[in-house]
Order: C-alpha cells, then structure tokens, then sequence
C-alpha cells in the first residue's frame, strides 16, 4: 500500500480582533506525530509568528500580533462599526507553499471558536480549487461544538467530534485505510513549526466545576490527570526542539494540587527546566496556597491569571461557585508572600456576562484594583451546549439556527444592550487603572 500524503492546516481568523496569547495549534501537531507513521504530514500554519510574513510585532515570550489584512464585512456584521479582518498569511503565499507540497490526499483543518467559520470557508475555497479530489476534513472547537453547521460548508467530507483517543482512532482508522494506533497523550511534532522557541502543554484535561459560561465539560467530561512522567518527558522533548516558554492549557491545573501540581512544579525544579511557564486560561484562586505560590515562583512561572469574572456574590453563586471574593484576597497575598509583585498578576472579569449590570462590572474592576492587581477584560460570547447559551436561549436571545458569526465576543455584548463607544470608554478606564499599578 503506497504512503499517504497529509496536508494539516491551521486556518486563516476573520475578525474584529486578534492578538496572539499563544494560541498554538496543539491538536493539530498531535495529529501530526500519529500520521507520521501512517504517511507524509504536510503543514502550513497561517497564524505560525514564525514566519515573516505572519508576525507583526511581538513581546518578551512568544506573544504579539499578526499581519492582518482588513476585508469585507459579512452581512450579519454590517451593523458593528469596527472593520473586520483577515489574520495570517497572505493569500498567494498560501497558494504557493500549498502548491509546492505533493498532491494530499486527505486534507486535515483544525477550527477554533464557532465565529471563525470564515477562514475555514477561504481554506477550503482555496485548497479545492487547488485538489479538487482531496478529502477535506474538519476537527476542533468549532466542529465539535456546530458539527451540522460544520457539515453544510461547502467542500467539507468529514467532522470529527470525538472526545477521546478510542473515537480518533476508529476514525482515522477508517480514513487511513488501515489500523491506526493513538496514544492517551501524542507527542506533537514540534519539527514541522516555524516558530518554537514558544509552546504549549496540557498536564490534565476538563474540570470539575461547572460554569455556566465554559464548555469545558463539552469536550471533556471528567477531569482527567496526566502521568508526571509523561509530561516532564514532553517538556524535554519541547526543550530539545528549542522552546522556552510554555503555555498551560489545563482549565484545572491546581485542583487536587498535592497529588498533581506540586509533584510536578517539585520535579520541573529538580530537573532544571529552563523554561518560563505561563497561565493564559486562569488559575483557581481557591488553591493558591503559600505553598503552591512558592513552588509556582521557583519553577518560573511569570504570567500569572486568575480567573474571578464578576465580584458580584450572587452572580458568583450563579454561575457555578468556583471562587469567592474571599479566596482571590488569600491567593494574592500568598503570591505576594512568594515574592510576586502586584503588576505581575491579572485577574480576569468578564464584560457582558448575563445578568451582570454595568454596575456590577463597575464595582468588579475598582475591587480587583483595589487588590492591587491587574484587570483583563474578557468579553462574553455565548458557546452552543452552556448554561448560559441555553438561558440566553429561553429568553430568545439565541437560537440553535443563528448564524454563529453572533456569537463573536465583539458582536455579543452589542446585542446584550452595551453600545460599542461605552465599552471602548470601559477598556479604556481598564488599561489607565493598570498603567497606575506600573508606577
């Protein structure tokens, strides 16, 4: 049987904002180190800041911005008055790196949030147009959440939502043409990026709280630990490959923390890894002990998030309990105590969060500052499947056959009742607010 060639893209984002938080295309490279043996892996990463004629500016770890071409609003965005835009590689130097690749004969294309559907539209215009026999194949956040609606874009063949590795391999099995063995956690193939001195990891997946507004439980429904080997073995593979800073993806790295996190941030210590590790999805304020804020700040983790949303005590209950006013307090001063700085740590609030009134967010953001730390404001897009899509659905401000480009977290806040000057005036307040902590 001749070798397969695989062609694996992360696409194009059209959108009103984007910026780099290290957003990495893990699954994808996953998927990449189970093909490799099965045939040739292709990949052209549109949003890889590796490559020149992607990365527009960047900071000190492998974040920053994209190159960025404005385009045409859609329709259903007509009535927001920011100009949307294409993120990533230029279209015809996509053309050319795809054509300068064999013929693929299965085409793999990864999709993040559900309003993004754009770009992977443009990618699969491009590619057909290119491989008109190539298979397309759709898998990710988007596909898992809106698999109808992923289904209906023309060129698609296949969607996979699947949630683990039995499902993967079944379907990859039926695609390949033969067996394909997939391990609890693939090593992604880091050789294939552009840009590695800056990468991601996930030591566990889902978590054990549910929040009306995350669809963590969607794609995972139990929280499920990683062996400690394992993940220091992927580390030092990351390391060889030439990465110095690493990224959590975990929704809930410090639960359970005796039996996971410090075992791991002790063995990361006593092996020297000379990594800065950074928390982009929040840490639970619940368990930040002095304990594990001291083993945190050995380890060189520097970004550090928490995730809080409202100080509201009601909405806090509402939306699944995760933290009290009380545990941020405690886990600030412990961070405090191990040697972090104030201006080092954010705390996330959402804006437009249902059933939280200007006010509410007006008194978050002063108590968060107050604390002396730093505000990031996350604003609300209703996920398909959540407590709170299927409230927004009973009072009808969703529906299941809305056009998922309402679900952009520019465009949703508009359509809750916040005009669009207001919460730039917000933003801006925000960012005066933590410029104040810098000095």
């Amino acid at each position: 049987m001749s070798k397969k060639n695989f062609l694996l893209v992360n696409p194009w984002v059209y959108d009103f904002a984007l910026y780099d938080l290290w957003m990495r295309p893990l699954g994808l490279l996953r998927l990449a180190g189970i093909l490799k043996n099965y045939g040739n892996v292709f990949l052209v990463d549109c949003l890889d800041r590796g490559d020149p004629l992607v990365n527009a500016r960047e900071d000190d770890y492998g974040c920053g911005k994209f190159f960025k071409v404005e385009v045409d609003k859609p329709p259903a965005l007509q009535e927001i008055r920011r100009p949307y835009f294409r993120y990533g590689i230029p279209e015809a130097n996509f053309k050319e790196r795809v054509s300068n690749i064999p013929i693929p004969d299965i085409v793999f294309i990864t999709t993040g949030m559900t309003y993004w559907y754009p770009g992977v539209v443009k990618t699969i215009e491009v590619i057909k147009s290119m491989f008109p026999p190539a298979l397309i194949v759709l898998g990710g956040v988007y596909a898992t959440l809106l698999p109808q609606h992923a289904r209906s874009l023309p060129g698609v063949d296949e969607v996979f939502t699947g949630r683990d590795e039995r499902e993967l391999a079944l379907f990859l099995s039926r695609l390949v043409g033969e067996k394909v063995e997939v391990p609890p956690s693939p090593l992604p193939d880091l050789s294939l990026r552009q840009r590695k001195d800056s990468w991601v990891i996930e030591t566990s997946r889902g978590c054990p709280f549910s929040c009306s507004y995350c669809a963590s439980h969607l794609f995972s429904p139990s929280l499920v630990f990683r062996k400690k080997e394992e993940i220091i073995q992927e580390l030092e593979y990351m390391g060889e490959e030439g990465v110095r800073h690493v990224a959590l993806y975990d929704e809930a790295f410090l639960f359970s923390y005796r039996e996971h996190a410090l075992p791991l941030l002790e063995e990361i210590v006593k092996r020297n890894l000379s990594f800065t590790f950074h928390t982009p999805n929040g840490l639970h304020a619940r368990f930040l002990s002095l304990e594990v804020a001291e083993q945190l700040k050995e380890a060189n983790f520097l970004t550090l998030r928490l995730s809080l949303e409202t100080a509201e005590e009601n909405l806090q209950k509402e939306t699944g309990g995760k933290v009290k006013n009380e545990e941020l307090e405690v886990a600030l001063h412990n961070l405090v105590r191990a040697g972090y700085a104030h201006r080092e740590i954010g705390v996330y609030l959402m804006l437009g969060l249902p059933d939280a009134s200007r006010e509410d967010l007006k008194q978050s953001v002063l108590y968060v500052h107050s604390l002396g730390a730093k505000v990031f404001l996350a604003n609300f897009s209703p996920i398909p499947g959540t407590p709170d899509w299927l409230k927004l659905k009973q009072r009808g401000v969703v529906r299941e056959d809305m056009d998922p480009l309402w679900h952009n977290n520019t465009v949703f806040p508009v359509k809750l009742g916040w005009e669009e000057g207001r919460i730039k005036e917000i933003r801006l307040w925000v960012k005066e607010l933590n410029r104040a902590l810098d000095n």
